[in-house]
């Protein structure tokens, strides 16, 4: 039997695309923004050799633009993202075209072919964040200039070449839209710094305080907020929680909670420590009613929880402290939840691509009765690398879902344990990975490393 083909090199300025290594498998090459292939841009696996070269990544050069009669081309680099000006050599010619080009990814120079012609007015440019209308600029025509999407237009919005080869009016500006500070709410506080067009504030109010009014608003293309003015408002659940366990429940359970309820909770042990939030029992209204969970420490969104779970299940925050926030709208409502809190060691939140995930004391044994969980929302397709695993077979088990808001046997994707050798990489093409650890109180081992690494795609045979 024919042993796999080695390890393929990686291009520079380049990826390579493909697990496989066997006989008969194929991997694929490509190349970074700006850089083309020079060579075969795909590889077979023939007994045990590959049947072509690793191709180069060569760097796309748009080759020199067309001479500019009566003037000149300023710049001598002619490859990706370079850029070339154009100026003309006297007085009375003037520059038709674009005064500036850049070369593109795809080997063609950007805007129009530069001319310099007598009795011009000259190309009068365009605003930074717009655009110029016309391309003419002999006596009597007109160009128009427009503003890219969020920005107004400050000054002449058409401009017309006059006899004595100048531009009347005067050049315009772009000036992004800013809908001003809209403040923060008393005993409340605001996600958000940037109040100009297309961004997006978010408000909350302390724990024991309810909101009024809207929860987040938009700058708007005419310079003012979408929704209305936040408040907050005394309310009867949520609570600042310290120490190092304790328990909360959504309000009135197990009976049901009420209609449009906001309670928060804000959760915090001692630093160097993380808490382990347990959801004992949860039902609520599903897709209407639920749960938000966010770091404490950075703010960062872990998930949403919403219908009804049959189990307990777990998530633990990255830093010292989690933000817990249940909300109900204003139709039917349930038992809600009860949840118990704890400060852990091991357990957290990954969302970035090489971040790793490891067993506590790695690569020393971990401990007797661990329960560890991470959530894993890297946003885009990931997989996960495991560099060593080794735990007590049968026993001290991980396990790992492609969800991070359900956890039924048909979202569980892997589930293992004891010594394992030269293991595949664990793909998620969701974007999200919720594991979780368990050890008993009899033996231990090292345990495991894993990193979060780019996704790769199975090219196939």
């Amino acid at each position: 039997m024919a042993a796999d083909c080695p390890e393929p090199a990686v291009p520079d300025h380049g990826t390579l695309i493909g697990l496989q290594r066997k006989n008969g498998d194929t991997i694929r090459y490509e190349c970074d923004l700006g850089y083309k292939l020079g060579g075969q841009g795909y590889a077979i696996c023939q007994e045990s050799a590959w049947n072509s070269p690793t191709p180069s990544c060569d760097l796309v050069n748009c080759g020199a633009p067309p001479p500019i009669e009566n003037g000149q081309i300023n710049g001598s680099d002619f490859s990706y993202k370079a850029k070339v000006t154009f100026s003309c050599n006297a007085e009375n010619f003037k520059l038709q075209g674009s005064r500036e080009r850049t070369c593109q990814a795809d080997g063609i120079w950007s805007g129009t072919r530069a001319y310099c012609l007598e009795n011009s007015c000259g190309n009068p440019g365009s605003p930074l964040n717009g655009f110029k209308v016309g391309e003419s600029y002999m006596y009597d025509d007109i160009v128009q200039f427009e503003c890219n999407e969020g920005y107004r237009l400050i000054g002449s919005s058409s401009r017309t070449c006059k006899r004595d080869n100048n531009w009347d009016g005067t050049q315009p500006s772009c000036q992004i839209i800013d809908c001003g500070d809209p403040g923060t709410p008393e005993n409340g506080e605001r996600v958000g710094s940037e109040f100009t067009y297309g961004k997006v504030i978010v408000y909350d109010c302390n724990p024991g305080y309810q909101i009024a009014g809207s929860r987040s608003r938009a700058c708007q293309l005419n310079g003012t907020w979408t929704g209305s003015v936040a408040r907050c408002d005394v309310s009867a659940c949520g609570a600042n929680l310290v120490g190092p366990s304790g328990t909360f429940s959504s309000p009135n359970n197990p009976n049901s909670y009420p209609d449009n309820a906001y309670c928060r909770w804000k959760i915090s042990v001692p630093a160097g420590k993380k808490v382990m939030v347990t959801f004992n029992s949860f039902k609520t209204q599903k897709d209407k009613d639920g749960v938000e969970i966010y770091d404490g420490v950075s703010h960062t969104f872990i998930t949403m929880l919403s219908g009804v779970y049959s189990k307990a299940f777990s998530f633990t925050s990255e830093g010292n402290a989690i933000d817990i926030r249940f909300i109900s709208d204003g139709s039917e409502n349930s038992e809600g939840f009860s949840a118990s809190y704890k400060q852990v060691t091991c357990g957290g939140v990954l969302t970035d691509l090489e971040q790793t995930v490891m067993s506590p004391n790695y690569p020393n044994d971990y401990p007797n009765s661990i329960l560890c969980v991470w959530s894993l929302n890297i946003g885009k397709p990931f997989q996960l690398e495991f560099e060593k695993f080794h735990t007590e077979s049968g026993y001290d088990l991980m396990q790992g879902y492609r969800s991070l808001s359900s956890f039924t046997q048909s979202d569980l994707i892997f589930d293992i344990d004891g010594e394992r050798f030269a293991m595949e990489p664990i793909q998620a093409s969701g974007g999200q990975m919720y594991l979780v650890f368990t050890s008993n109180n009899y033996r231990t081992a090292p345990g495991f490393k894993a990193t979060v690494k780019k996704y790769q795609i199975n090219v196939g045979k």
